[in-house]
């Protein structure tokens, strides 16, 4: 539980004892709690999609719920999206590209990944059949991959700090990717349940309720496998742009994995 809060109180803004005892490696242990904060996160937003519904139109209960994310987060991840593209896309020397991800200034690049971002987000779970379960795995999908993103990475920069960059474990990344695909399989499940008869593949299978729960949760750790995929590719792509991972990519990372997953869970559930 201790290491939970202060992985809490590092990846948000909720408010977290400042008494809490802090040992060296607690954060990069935390790791394994991720998921678990993704999941949080993702409850606390859908809570204020599900107040918002009752009295307001659909659209705006929507962006009401994303903007929650960001107070809780502090546009954390957003953040480092930006500055990543900001850097990976100004066609300069890797040293260059470090200079301007590390520079508080957006560009114009940063700007337009700003805007993908958060408009594919709305339109993700705008069209999406459930839209509280979407909202509550969001954000597991993003943090679930950030163990594979610092398993044995280098951190290029000469001076800095790179939390979770190298120091994560092989056991630690494991158990983060695992806890995050049971998150995902046991959610898709409930929606392949729950929404049977407004999909219409799903409503067309003469098959109990059960097995609907387990065709959707095999539906989950297909889309897992396919985050997974996409971080090691990103992983392997900066890589070769900048020579290792820093935080900022990390957190590109969780946002990159985070559209991947509405990508999928649109393409499979909405016609």
């Amino acid at each position: 539980m201790r290491r939970f809060l202060i992985t809490l109180g590092f990846m948000t803004r909720i408010p977290v004892s400042q008494n809490i005892p802090f040992q060296k490696g607690d954060l990069e242990k935390g790791i394994v709690y991720f998921p678990m904060i993704g999941l949080l996160l993702g409850a606390i937003s859908g809570f204020f999609y599900s107040i918002a519904i009752c009295f307001l139109p659909k659209a705006l209960a929507v962006f009401l719920a994303i903007i929650s994310n960001l107070f809780l987060t502090g546009a954390f991840h957003l953040d480092g999206l930006c500055d990543t593209v900001d850097g990976i896309y100004s066609a300069r020397k890797p040293e260059r590209m470090l200079e301007i991800m590390k520079d508080s200034h957006i560009g114009t690049n940063g700007v337009a990944a700003l805007v993908i971002d958060l408009g594919w987000k709305y339109m993700g779970i705008f069209l999406s059949p459930a839209p509280v379960i979407t909202i509550l795995l969001l954000p597991v999908a993003g943090k679930m991959v950030q163990g594979v993103m610092g398993y044995h990475a280098i951190y290029p920069r000469k001076e800095g700090l790179g939390l979770f960059v190298g120091t994560v474990t092989k056991g630690r990344t494991l158990v983060c990717y695992f806890l995050g695909t049971c998150f995902l399989a046991l959610g898709i499940g409930f929606i392949s349940v729950m929404e049977k008869e407004s999909i219409d593949w799903l409503s067309q299978l003469q098959i109990n309720q059960w097995q609907f729960f387990f065709l959707g949760s095999g539906v989950g750790l297909i889309i897992s496998f396919c985050l997974l995929g996409t971080a090691i590719w990103f992983r392997k792509y900066i890589e070769r742009k900048i020579g290792g991972i820093t935080g900022d990519v990390m957190g590109a990372s969780s946002e990159l994995c985070e559209m991947v997953f509405l990508l999928f869970l649109s393409a499979i559930f909405v016609r």
